[in-house]
């Protein structure tokens, strides 16, 4: 029923109120019996967080939290995931593994760039411990877990603590890489025989732990579950076992042929016993080469191990070792200035300069040094970009580049390229302050000049994922290069000089006592033990590297360098070298001849060599004590301190006199140098036309009052001569 008409009926046609009609029918309308809905206000479940812990919605509550990490992470929201990671870990809540973590540690490590390399490694360290488990559904991929692995090898700093962190933490959530076995080898290079035994321990054990972790979560599952997903739980557990004794064999294989080739033999006869006791198989060539170095050193059971442990698998003896490739004569290298010749030259070593054909260095610097005169840049750019194709070709442009910038004495360029291809071990702080631009690890305060040889070693540099390890002669290079890159001759120059020298003695001292230290402690970074070094640097990564790394030619490079300035300071290295466990070699005590001779130290001249020819008296000596030893069977002691002069150092001694106008001691070093090494000092040219001169100034008839020097130089010549005719060397 309408009530419309009703109330239009009883109202009048004229009204003073100012309501309409319908209006006034709205007021008298009842409102429908229908229940209030409020679900468009706010409940107190809504605000479910402010309920007791342990409460169900606590627990949503938190499930939610725990994966946004990863979600914001997902979607490159870096900083706030970094945010609620802090808050999480402030409530002592961790975040739910994903593999996406891999990508924010990859993110924040170069972020973390600039700030330097402990910044770097806590960064990576807190998100990369978030993968994960292998037995999970999604853990991580192969290329996952290689993107780490190979940030650690192309890293010019090798942080000994990171790569322990990296194989247990990889290896305890289930991760078995046969790739473990090239970042071994670094971390065995580096540690003493306590750090690689408690390191192996770790791997073996971890490895173990996480394969059990995997069979019992295989088991929880129930047999309806096993049904539908069991024959692949099966395979990956089988496969998991398999990838374990894979990863076990090429870790302790690789680690035997390091230990091996650093000349550690005792210990990797060790690392063999244990591995034949945790039945391990290692490599038979790498057993293979075991067995000629124990037959050397005459250790009987050692070697009777090793075949113990080859059986019958393989035959045992020397290894034939490939013949040397020989490195085809390109090019005349006389004539490079020339366009043509220099774009032959070229094309031919586009097709060689990565290969084992390779020419030797001193061609290779010929061509740079040809394109850098001609201003070709573009040519060098396109060669190394070839060059670096294979590591051998990356190797022998990289020590090609360093000659040629070291004989322009360009420090901060040799740096660069050693940086941009070697690992940062074994080399002072300076050149990594030169080489900052490759990876601002260590940003300097003031930038350095940039020299034309400078842009040429920054441009175009191409990209090792990599590095190489270096030799000793690679550091060599760059000490020498650090030492001439020394500006002043006065009291700061020599300041400079000495602080570098003491950085090589504590790199050598730190070396060595690795050695002999306990075991390494993963949560200390390893560091340079050095009292000239700024405190702030302190906390960066150390550049030590194994004490056999380090020889006498490091200690040579300085007894040049302060023979220049301080004769006193050149005389200390000698010392230092004794300290140490190093013997002089005749290079050291040329060079130390050379400094007396260009101070004039007449009576030091003489005495060292007087005391080098010494070794001639205890050779004979000890040549008929061997005699008399073999009739008495006594021991015959080895006292030889320093070595034999050779024609070199006679000839140091005797152009010194010369120059000095004193003849006659001249030729009674002669006398002594033909009675001493006979005919083999006739055999070289400069010595002929030394003692020419010699015997032309004794022959001076305005001398006077001469005791027949001349005569018996000539007598002592002839019998030289007469002895090398009948007894030809296999040299002449």
């Amino acid at each position: 029923m309408s009530l419309r008409p009703t109330l239009a009926a009883s109202k009048p046609y004229f009204s003073l109120s100012s309501e309409t009609p319908t209006m006034q029918a709205m007021k008298q309308m009842k409102y429908p019996d229908i229940p209030s809905d409020l679900s468009i206000f706010e409940e107190a479940k809504d605000y479910s967080s402010h309920t007791p812990e342990g409460q169900p919605a606590l627990k949503h509550q938190t499930s939610a939290t725990v994966d946004l990490p990863a979600l914001l992470v997902a979607e490159g929201k870096y900083e706030e995931a970094t945010r609620i990671l802090d808050e999480l870990q402030q409530i002592h809540v961790r975040p739910r593994a994903s593999r996406v973590f891999v990508d924010a540690a990859l993110h924040f490590y170069r972020v973390a760039k600039p700030f330097g390399v402990h910044d770097q490694c806590t960064t990576l360290r807190r998100w990369y411990s978030l993968i994960p488990y292998a037995s999970s559904t999604h853990r991580l991929s192969y290329s996952d877990s290689k993107k780490i692995l190979d940030i650690l090898l192309g890293s010019s700093i090798v942080d000994l603590p990171l790569i322990e962190w990296y194989l247990r933490i990889n290896i305890s959530r289930g991760y078995f890489l046969r790739e473990y076995a090239t970042i071994i080898r670094d971390f065995v290079r580096l540690s003493n025989q306590h750090a690689v035994v408690h390191l192996l321990d770790a791997i073996w054990y971890r490895s173990g732990r996480a394969l059990d972790d995997m069979n019992q979560l295989h088991n929880i599952h129930s047999h309806k579950q096993r049904r539908m997903v069991g024959k692949r739980k099966f395979l990956s557990l089988a496969r998991a076992e398999y990838r374990r004794i894979q990863m076990l064999r090429t870790v302790y294989s690789a680690t035997i042929d390091q230990l091996y080739r650093s000349n550690r033999i005792h210990e990797a006869v060790l690392v063999l016993q244990v591995a034949k006791q945790r039945t391990i198989r290692v490599n038979t060539q790498v057993l293979s080469q075991l067995v000629p170095k124990l037959q050397d050193i005459s250790d009987v059971e050692s070697l009777s191990l090793v075949k113990q442990f080859l059986g019958t698998r393989r035959s045992f003896g020397h290894v034939k070792s490939a013949p040397p490739q020989t490195r085809a004569l390109l090019f005349d290298y006389l004539d490079l200035c020339e366009p043509s010749r220099l774009a032959a030259a070229i094309r031919v070593l586009r097709w060689h300069v990565h290969a084992p054909t390779c020419p030797a260095n001193h061609d290779l610097i010929h061509v740079i040094d040809a394109c850098v005169r001609i201003d070709r840049l573009s040519l060098l750019t396109s060669l190394r970009k070839k060059a670096y194709r294979t590591s051998y070709g990356a190797s022998q442009w990289a020590v090609a580049e360093m000659l040629f910038y070291l004989r322009h004495q360009d420090a901060p360029a040799l740096s660069i390229a050693y940086g941009n291809t070697f690992r940062m071990v074994g080399v002072p702080r300076q050149a990594l302050h030169y080489a900052w631009p490759l990876w601002a690890e260590l940003p300097p305060t003031n930038s350095p000049p940039k020299s034309p040889l400078q842009r040429l070693a920054m441009s175009s540099l191409p990209h090792l994922k990599r590095k190489l390890w270096p030799s000793t002669y690679h550091t060599v290079l760059v000490w020498d290069a650090c030492v001439q890159g020394i500006k002043g001759k006065g009291t700061k120059g020599r300041s400079a000089m000495r602080r570098l020298y003491q950085e090589l003695l504590a790199q050598v001292t730190a070396a060595r006592e690795a050695e002999h230290a306990p075991t390494l402690e993963a949560s200390e970074p390893t560091r340079l033990q050095d009292a000239s070094v700024a405190s702030a640097e302190q906390s960066q990564p150390g550049l030590r590297g194994p004490s056999s790394m380090y020889q006498d030619t490091h200690f040579n490079i300085f007894i040049r360098a302060f023979g220049k300035t301080s004769l006193a300071d050149a005389t200390r290295v000698i010392p230092d070298m004794y300290r140490l466990g190093f013997q002089p070699t005749l290079e050291s005590m040329l060079a130390l001849l050379r400094c007396f001779a260009e101070h004039d130290k007449r009576a030091m001249l003489l005495g060292l060599l007087k005391r080098m020819e010494a070794a001639f008296a205890r050779r004979h000596q000890r040549e008929s004590s061997n005699s008399s030893a073999e009739a008495t069977d006594e021991p015959v002691a080895k006292d030889l301190v320093l070595p034999a002069p050779d024609v070199t150092a006679y000839l140091i001694v005797i152009e010194h006199l010369i120059a000095k106008r004193r003849t006659v001691a001249a030729s009674h070093i002669a006398l002594r140098m033909l009675k001493n090494l006979g005919h083999q000092s006739m055999s070289d040219t400069a010595v002929e036309l030394v003692l020419r001169k010699l015997v032309f100034l004794l022959s001076d008839p305005r001398r006077h009052n001469e005791d027949n020097s001349a005569a018996r130089l000539v007598e002592a010549i002839r019998v030289a001569k007469e002895e090398g005719t009948a007894n030809p060397s296999p040299t002449a």
